[in-house]
């Protein structure tokens, strides 16, 4: 962190198209908490810095400026999305580069991807309390009416079982397209049903338009909604939305001191203090993404995703926190009624934040309602996968003529691998079997997989007998893998439509799967068993106090590190190591290595056609020329007059550019005094050349 001087955080809303009434609030509280955040210092001195995208409520568009944002900004995260359109063509952007989205809203679960903080509510934080207070207080008898995409498609459903078991029932059921804004089919057949609650999945301008022909019709029927919240109502006028209710984790309603200041924020940056869930939601995203940073000390995305969990905050809904398994938030509900204002009149609220369940299922009261799956970090995923790498490809390869479609389960439920090939027609996988997502028998009830992972045996379950809904099209079957030794590895799961496998071949094909599954891990732990004697061998030898290699026919079978260590030094010592062995039993020899600064000393001895050698280093002892002792004229000491005039004549003679001759009888000093003129000279850093001259001629 202490090199960074800028975070770049991409904010990635519609500023245009037919949900920008929503998401531009919640690109303006967004650029608040960054404003917030640096000016209250940053993350650890750094600066946030927004890098903004439109994508115009397409979601093509919203993945390509994502990538846009990632390559070409180089931002840390991404703060934004609404539809879930747009998160689902987003993901394998964020995939592909490892990037965070901080998905600031609502939306319809049975989705866990490591790269998406889910920052809004889930059905079993709206939903569960809404539809339950709406039929004890208003009517049993719903129409349901939505934007034909991705989330109101999937919450009805979840609306529809949580009617069904609380005594209510669906009386109509109609989807028009994103930004439709006429509605006089719906509304007559809304007239026709005469429903007690309407309960309308219309987003963005198609939810305004709806407002406000509902009311000119005279129709006095209670619209509830989980999306309209006080942008919208703003939007087509207080007077379309009055008395109609909606469910959200905040209000600006709400009474605390949080919100009073939040509120306060917003009117003094952008001049109004009306701000919906949505925008809370934003606000309080960026905060989750800082408050990260600065706990990871790191923008790597695995860093931030780690120093997430459990982290709580004090947002204008009150205090929330991130889950510790699934990366989505624990958030409060309420229920308000729009007042003349357009404001929200709480008429119930949750006494503290509801957990998140992802793959939530309606219920009966009487049942656990505890029924969530959870994402793993895809550090621990890539581990799993490393360890299961072998098996994985074993059942890849053993299965790849089968048509059907086949997941690797770990014994804790973690979705290893999800592989094979599909029918024609075939149906898509529920979200919640992807690799990555750990489930519980809970999470996937009755099923075939679930079976296998309990009770460690072959199970088969059938269409309908299946207990979640999504899985009612297919035969599930759980194959335990494990080989004859007993050693349980985890269940490879098998997918087939209901329609295309008939109960005789269901049976032959568990047979046959069975058998391709103990002999994956049969080969698998031969290996595995060859590999601990290898490493149990590898381990023996390298507590030898010398090197030692094996070698049978002219191969080396293994050696020790020491071995290893020696031979690297010269890549032709290993052929002349093993030359003499190939023709004597016995043998010591000595090689010297290229450089000539080693000696190696070998001995080998044949046993049972294997000739075990043993080999030793020896330091070579170098014969290097001592250069002397440098001296110059103030090393050399004496006190005779004629040592101190020569000594004087000597230092002289050191200062000037002239040839110089010492004379004297052998042992007087000579080269020591032409030494010490030498190295008091200008020419020092020269070789000093010694010549001896005999009797040289007057």
């Amino acid at each position: 962190m202490s090199n960074i001087s800028d975070i770049k955080v991409g904010l990635l809303f519609s500023l245009t198209g037919t949900t920008s009434v929503t998401e531009r609030g919640q690109y303006e509280s967004a650029l608040l908490a960054i404003r917030q955040i640096n000016g209250q210092g940053g993350i650890h001195g750094a600066r946030l810095v927004p890098v903004t995208e439109d994508i115009a409520s397409d979601p093509v568009l919203a993945a390509i400026k994502a990538e846009k944002l990632i390559q070409d900004h180089g931002v840390t995260a991404i703060v934004g999305l609404y539809t879930s359109a747009c998160r689902k063509a987003t993901i394998p952007v964020l995939e592909k580069y490892n990037t965070l989205l901080f998905y600031p809203a609502l939306y319809e679960g049975e989705e866990l991807s490591p790269h998406v903080v889910y920052c809004g509510p889930v059905p079993n934080q709206q939903l569960q309390h809404f539809i339950p207070w709406l039929v004890g207080n208003i009517g049993s008898a719903f129409y349901l009416i939505g934007s034909d995409y991705v989330y109101p498609r999937e919450s009805n459903k979840h609306i529809r079982q949580l009617v069904k078991t609380h005594g209510g029932a669906i009386v109509g059921e109609h989807y028009v397209p994103l930004g439709l804004e006429k509605f006089h089919t719906a509304l007559q057949d809304i007239s026709k049903t005469n429903p007690h609650v309407v309960f309308s999945n219309l987003v963005g301008s198609s939810a305004i338009a709806f407002y406000q022909q509902f009311h000119q019709t005279g129709l006095r029927i209670p619209i509830a909604s989980a999306i309209t919240g006080e942008t919208e109502i703003q939007a087509m006028g207080a007077q379309f939305a009055q008395g109609h209710y909606t469910s959200f984790p905040y209000f600006s309603s709400i009474q605390s001191i949080q919100n009073s200041e939040f509120r306060k924020l917003f009117m003094e940056s952008y001049g109004t203090s009306t701000v919906s869930f949505v925008m809370e939601s934003a606000y309080y995203s960026v905060w989750l993404l800082a408050e990260a940073i600065k706990t990871a000390r790191s923008t790597e995305s695995d860093a931030i995703r780690v120093a997430l969990q459990g982290i709580e905050f004090e947002a204008p809904q009150g205090r929330i926190r991130v889950d510790d398994r699934n990366q989505h938030l624990w958030l409060h509900s309420r229920i308000g009624q729009v007042n003349e204002k357009g404001e929200f009149d709480i008429v119930w609220a949750s006494d503290e934040p509801i957990p998140p369940l992802p793959f939530f299922r309606a219920k009966s009261s009487h049942e656990d309602t505890q029924d969530a799956g959870d994402v793993s970090a895809p550090v621990e995923l890539k581990d799993a996968q490393c360890d299961y790498g072998p098996l994985i490809e074993a059942l890849q390869d053993l299965t790849k003529y089968f048509p059907y479609q086949f997941a690797v389960f770990h014994p804790d439920g973690l979705i290893l691998s999800v592989f094979g090939a599909e029918l024609p027609d075939t149906p898509e996988l529920p979200p919640f079997l992807r690799t990555g997502i750990r489930v519980t028998p809970q999470l996937l009830g009755r099923s075939g997989i679930a079976m296998a992972l309990t009770g460690r045996s072959q199970a088969v379950v059938r269409g309908m007998d299946h207990e979640r809904e999504s899985l009612r099209q297919w035969v599930s079957i759980g194959i335990p893998i494990q080989g004859k030794s007993g050693g349980f590895h985890g269940v490879l799961g098998v997918f087939i439509p209901d329609w295309a496998i008939s109960p005789d071949a269901v049976s032959l094909l568990c047979t046959a799967l069975k058998q391709l599954v103990e002999s994956a891990v049969e080969a698998l732990e031969s290996r595995s068993r060859q590999c601990a004697f290898e490493s149990l061998l590898t381990g023996t030898i390298n507590l030898f106090p010398e090197g030692y290699m094996a070698v049978r026919d002219g191969h080396v079978l293994v050696m020790n590190d020491l071995a290893q260590t020696i031979l690297s030094e010269d890549a032709t010592l290993v052929e002349r190591v093993k030359e003499p062995l190939q023709t004597q039993t016995e043998c010591e020899f000595r090689i010297r290595s290229v450089d000539s600064q080693h000696v190696i000393e070998a001995r080998g001895r044949m046993k049972n056609g294997i000739q075990h050698v043993f080999l030793k280093r020896i330091d070579c002892m170098q014969t290097q020329s001592t250069e002397k002792q440098r001296k110059t004229t103030k090393d050399l000491v004496g006190s005779s007059p004629a040592f101190l005039k020569n000594l004087q004549m000597a230092e002289l003679a050191a200062q000037m550019d002239a040839n110089v001759l010492i004379l004297g009888e052998s042992g007087t000093g000579k080269e020591l005094f032409a030494r010490a003129i030498h190295e008091g000279s200008a020419r020092s850093d020269q070789p000093f050349n010694r010549h001896q001259l005999c009797s040289p001629p007057q």
